[in-house]
């Protein structure tokens, strides 16, 4: 899966959240100062991109996860582990 597809399944999940009404968001984009997101919110998030994605994301990393670029990124190498 590239970059791209990731980026496209957390836009849906993060519209689906109503987190924003946007289907694009740049990378630097924040969940907490830009969206307004508790711990609640991030909470939920990691665990919808989980069942996306079919990853685990330990609760060590949910809040080391704080932009859209970070969490594409996590997202990606996760699945490109699970490949090898």
């Amino acid at each position: 899966m590239t970059k791209t597809k990731v980026k496209a399944g957390l836009m849906k999940i993060i519209v689906d959240q109503k987190l924003t009404g946007k289907t694009d968001l740049p990378d630097h984009t924040r969940f907490v100062e830009d969206l307004q997101a508790d711990s609640l919110d991030s909470l939920e998030l990691a665990m919808e991109i989980s069942d996306a994605f079919e990853i685990e994301i330990p609760d060590d990393d949910v809040s080391k996860l704080k932009t859209v670029g970070e969490t594409v990124n996590y997202v990606f190498q996760k699945l490109a582990a699970k490949r090898k």
